[in-house]
C-alpha cells in the first residue's frame, strides 16, 4: 500500500514527471542504465530498512516510516568533466520537486491525521554524477508518520 501510494504520487501527481523505481541504490544503479526515462527524471525509492510502530490507545498501528528516495536528472554527458554553475539548476529543480512530492504526500490519505505534523522536516543533500550513469539530483529524507489501520488482532 505505502509503495503504490508513493509510486501514484510521483507518476500522476506531481509537477515534473519521473519515471518512479522502487529499488535498493545498487539494483537502482542497474535500472537507470536499462530503464530509459522520458524526461530524463528518476524518482528511485528505496526500501526502508527500518520502521517503527507505536500502539495506540485502541491497540491500533502508527508507523513512523523513515523515508529515503533520490530525485535525479540523468545527464548525457559521458564524462565527469561539468561545471558547478551546469548542474546546481538541476540540483536546485530536484529540491523542488522533492518540496512538491512532501506536499502531496502530507495531504494523502496514508498520512496519519492523529499527529499534528506526520512530516515535520525533509532534509535534502545533493547528488553530483551518482553511479555510473551520471544522476544528478537530491536525496530527499524525512520520517513520516502513516497509518495503516492496522491491528495487533
Amino acid at each position: 500500500m505505502i509503495v503504490e501510494t508513493i509510486k501514484d504520487i510521483v507518476e500522476n501527481e506531481l509537477t515534473q514527471k519521473c519515471t518512479f523505481i522502487y529499488a535498493p541504490e545498487f539494483e537502482a544503479n542497474v535500472l537507470t542504465d536499462t530503464e530509459q526515462s522520458e524526461t530524463g527524471w528518476y524518482f528511485i525509492y528505496a526500501p526502508p530498512i527500518e520502521v517503527t510502530d507505536t500502539i495506540g490507545n485502541q491497540r491500533e498501528y502508527h508507523t513512523n516510516l523513515p523515508f529515503v528516495a533520490l530525485i535525479c536528472k540523468y545527464l548525457e554527458n559521458p564524462t565527469i568533466d561539468y561545471k558547478e554553475v551546469e548542474i546546481q539548476a538541476y540540483i536546485d529543480q530536484a529540491r523542488e520537486i522533492g518540496r512538491n512530492f512532501v506536499h502531496k504526500l502530507s495531504y494523502n490519505a496514508l498520512i496519519d491525521s492523529s499527529v499534528e505534523n506526520p512530516i515535520q522536516s525533509a532534509r535534502y543533500v545533493s547528488i553530483k554524477g551518482s553511479y555510473d550513469s551520471h544522476l544528478f539530483g537530491v536525496e530527499l529524507t524525512c520520517d513520516v508518520a502513516i497509518y495503516e489501520g492496522k491491528t495487533g488482532c
